[in-house]
């Protein structure tokens, strides 16, 4: 960030001072690690996650914590990554996220949305939570009318709710 400041880039800067504002920047890295654990926790025992781990610090050229957030997650991953999971049986879906959500950024709802040719509604704000929370009534609209008729098409396949 002090580079691009150094260019008169203030990109960053300011979406890191509107965060600090919502309080928001320390709760979407916690979140942020909450799903990547339960996307990817490693799929071997501690024990052998630990022998893993050494072999890695022992290589590694900076000093850190050969432990990740992971390791102390009580969970196994169990999801398959690699598995297809856009069928003739796959339910319409709907995706909702907010433009500057660090937990799920926009760019995966998007590329979601289109993977699974489903509707994405969003908003321009901060912050990881938005349906039903009465924060956005466009966006609580859509998610009941889905809740309602999961099998609604509806008329856009990407809308903003400002």
């Amino acid at each position: 960030m002090l580079g691009e400041l150094d260019r008169g880039e203030t990109g960053e800067f300011n979406t890191q001072l509107l965060l600090s504002e919502f309080g928001e920047k320390g709760f979407s890295k916690d979140a942020l690690s909450l799903v990547n654990c339960a996307d990817s926790a490693p799929k071997i025992s501690r024990d052998d996650y630990i022998k893993q781990a050494k072999i890695i610090d022992s290589e590694a050229r900076y000093d850190d914590d050969y432990l990740d957030a992971c390791y102390y997650w009580q969970w196994q991953a169990t999801d398959d990554l690699n598995e297809n999971l856009i069928t003739n049986d796959t339910p319409n879906l709907l995706f909702v996220a907010q433009k500057y959500d660090l937990a799920t950024p926009l760019a995966n709802a998007v590329n979601m949305a289109k993977r699974f040719d489903d509707t994405l509604i969003y908003t321009p704000n901060h912050g990881h939570t938005v349906s039903l929370s009465g924060m956005n009534a466009c966006v609580d609209g859509y998610v009941v009318q889905y809740l309602l008729d999961p099998k609604i098409q509806f008329d856009k396949k990407v809308t903003l709710c400002e």
